[in-house]
């Protein structure tokens, strides 16, 4: 029996469930899943549909690699505008991966109305500077909502949700495109998610607003009864109780 209770004390779980039980993280978690199925499949679709154009001086593998550097310059600059102390409420920065999920989602709507590859490549631009924003936002928003202690199975939960944008959206685009024949439908789809991903964080900013209403109206403390500190100046966030 002692042997027993020492192997359960002793025993270490690779997940805490209470961030399962999380509706916030959940519903967040779910809109990264939908704008990662946009994301991913942009690149597949990207060099189709740079095919369709029929410009044989131009090389498809240019708008991928046009993103990357974009994007790489904007996760940069997003930090550091990220890390601005007027920028650090979780509400900003709820409206900041908003605006870049629309953004993308909008981009994804006018590439099959583009009709040359230099459009494509404005489009491309446009695309790699509002992702690299919202890869970078995105991890600091699930700290907010996790806080530093959970934030390691929060992180879990959020990359088995892109494993399963990765699993699920590249079949789904690769479908469409051999039933159409062209990449339209793909990219409106991919679009349709984007949308999805948006309205998934307008009830998530619902839930906070909610939740805080509702504590105010007792008259309670946040700071005493949330146990979430995020990692900027030790600022507390109203999480799940």
């Amino acid at each position: 029996m002692v042997h027993n209770t020492e192997v359960q004390k002793n025993k270490v779980f690779i997940i805490n469930t209470a961030v399962l039980k999380d509706p916030c993280i959940m519903f967040y978690c779910g809109a990264l899943l939908f704008i990662s199925i946009s994301y991913q499949c942009l690149f597949l679709l990207l060099p189709s549909r740079s095919q369709e154009i029929d410009d044989k001086d131009f090389k498809a593998a240019t708008l991928v690699s046009l993103i990357g550097v974009v994007e790489v310059a904007s996760r940069i600059l997003s930090s550091v505008i990220w890390d601005i102390p007027s920028m650090k409420s979780i509400y900003k920065r709820l409206c900041g991966i908003t605006l870049y999920m629309f953004v993308i989602g909008l981009m994804l709507f006018l590439i099959p109305l583009m009709k040359t590859n230099m459009q494509l490549m404005i489009v491309c631009v446009i695309t790699g500077a509002f992702s690299g924003g919202l890869v970078t936002v995105s991890f600091i928003i699930l700290i907010d909502l996790s806080g530093v202690d959970m934030y390691k199975d929060a992180l879990a939960v959020r990359l088995v949700f892109a494993g399963i944008a990765s699993f699920v959206g590249p079949p789904i685009a690769a479908s469409l495109l051999d039933l159409t024949g062209t990449t339209a439908a793909s990219f409106y789809f991919l679009s349709g998610c984007s949308v999805l991903s948006i309205l998934l964080v307008f009830w998530l900013s619902y839930l906070l607003c909610t939740r805080k209403r509702g504590l105010l109206s007792h008259g309670v403390s946040i700071c005493m009864l949330t146990s979430r500190v995020s990692l900027e100046d030790h600022d507390v966030y109203l999480t799940s109780f």
